[in-house]
């Protein structure tokens, strides 16, 4: 309410947005607030609560968090854009002169704020519910990328293309300018020890580090081998990663021990579980706009229980049950061998 009624950023105009956070930036989601309401939403609608497998939808702290997201709506204390705008529209907010987000949700805050505002922000804890309860969504374990370097067969030479990927990995400057963009020029520059780190000087005003590097290189989904860099400190974890990690472990206090691990399925029951979600996130999305924009009741939260059951939730948590409980069995094997080797 103070951002919303104290002009804050000192402009003389009612612009404040004090809670920032957006549909269409997958870090902004407002799924871990329902943590302070004993439940967590996220792309999948479940959790792990001990070992059991929770469709979180049809949770009662779901209701509640709902419930004070129409309130937040209603008295203009979130974005009111939050189903409707596309990333550029968010991203311009926060990259505007102008600080105009109070409490902003993403990965770092210098994704979204313009690098002149960053300073004025700070990390928050988890906020605690009424009763004390605090949770946050954590990634699935192990928590890297399995994935790997393809060749279709649509290529007519191969052995070119394996060049042009051993060319990419060749080296820490070729890798990085992939990466981030050319030194002094990108996202990244060396330091007098030999060293390197990102964050450099050279964000233009009005951007910040996360967008200059997908302007000026690749960005991190490019065709590099990174990993096996890391260890060799050839790389200064500066201020920004330096908060990040403490941002990370006050949040890790807080997420729930067990989660559905990364890993692949039998075949079929991972088709009918694709399925199921189909139908179940086609309805939710629309659900859960309505309640926030609209409200919610008790009767409306029984008709939703109704269409739940209708959309075989029950088939579709089970499903992941029988996964979670068959990765867990092999947690001591596979998945520690792979996160060893990935995650070192």
């Amino acid at each position: 309410m103070a951002f919303r009624d104290q002009d804050p950023n000192g402009n003389g105009e009612a612009d404040e947005i004090p809670l920032g956070i957006s549909a269409a930036n997958d870090s902004s989601h407002f799924d871990s607030l329902f943590g302070s309401f004993g439940t967590l939403d996220n792309s999948r609608h479940i959790r792990v609560d001990g070992d059991k497998v929770v469709f979180t939808p049809a949770e009662d702290g779901y209701y509640e968090g709902l419930k004070w997201f129409h309130r937040l709506y209603e008295e203009g204390l979130m974005n009111r854009d939050y189903f409707t705008e596309q990333f550029q529209q968010w991203k311009a907010k926060g990259d505007s002169e102008v600080p105009v987000y109070g409490v902003v949700k993403d990965w770092y805050i210098d994704n979204i704020i313009s690098t002149q505002n960053t300073p004025q922000y700070v990390c928050l804890p988890a906020i605690k519910g009424e009763d004390g309860t605090t949770l946050w969504n954590r990634n699935p374990s192990p928590n890297c990328t399995l994935d790997g370097f393809t060749i279709t067969k649509n290529c007519k030479n191969p052995e070119v293309l394996v060049r042009w990927y051993d060319y990419i990995n060749s080296g820490l400057d070729i890798l990085n300018m992939w990466n981030y963009g050319p030194v002094d020029t990108g996202a990244w520059h060396y330091l007098e020890d030999g060293r390197w780190e990102v964050f450099s000087d050279n964000v233009p005003e009005g951007s910040s580090s996360s967008e200059l590097r997908r302007t000026a290189g690749v960005g991190p989904s490019s065709v590099y081998a990174y990993w096996k860099y890391r260890g060799e400190g050839v790389e200064k974890y500066n201020e920004r990663f330096e908060k990040k990690l403490e941002a990370v472990n006050t949040y890790l206090t807080v997420a729930p021990e067990n989660v559905i691990p990364i890993g692949y399925d039998d075949l079929e029951w991972e088709d009918e579980r694709n399925i199921l979600l189909l139908d179940i996130d086609t309805y939710l999305k629309s659900f859960v706009a309505e309640s926030v924009t609209q409200g919610i009741d008790d009767e409306k939260w029984q008709e939703h229980l109704d269409t739940l059951e209708s959309l075989d939730v029950a088939r579709y948590t089970e499903l992941y049950q029988v996964f979670y409980d068959s990765k867990k069995l092999k947690k001591a094997g596979f998945v520690d061998a792979i996160s060893k080797f990935f995650c070192k």
